[in-house]
């Protein structure tokens, strides 16, 4: 896994849009369109959501400079992380 320098945050999104280009144009309205984003345009059935076992909008996984998962379903507990 790829480590991060101490302190940094890295941020990386999935979409569950069945439109790419729908995908494309909101991360270029909220100024992210530079984040890593899956988005196969297959919804919920999306690789990597289900690779994930995303199930819910928003999930929130925090993993921590080393690249180990600190926190499942973070929109609930990220500020005891």
């Amino acid at each position: 896994a790829k480590t991060l320098p101490r302190g940094r945050v890295a941020v990386a999104t999935v979409s569950l849009d069945e439109v790419k280009a729908n995908c494309e144009q909101t991360l270029k309205v909220l100024g992210i369109a530079d984040w890593p984003t899956s988005c196969s345009g297959r919804g919920w059935e999306d690789p990597v959501a289900r690779q994930f076992a995303i199930n819910a909008l928003p999930t929130v996984f925090i993993f921590d400079g080393g690249g180990r998962l600190r926190a499942l379903n973070a929109r609930d507990t990220y500020e005891s992380v």
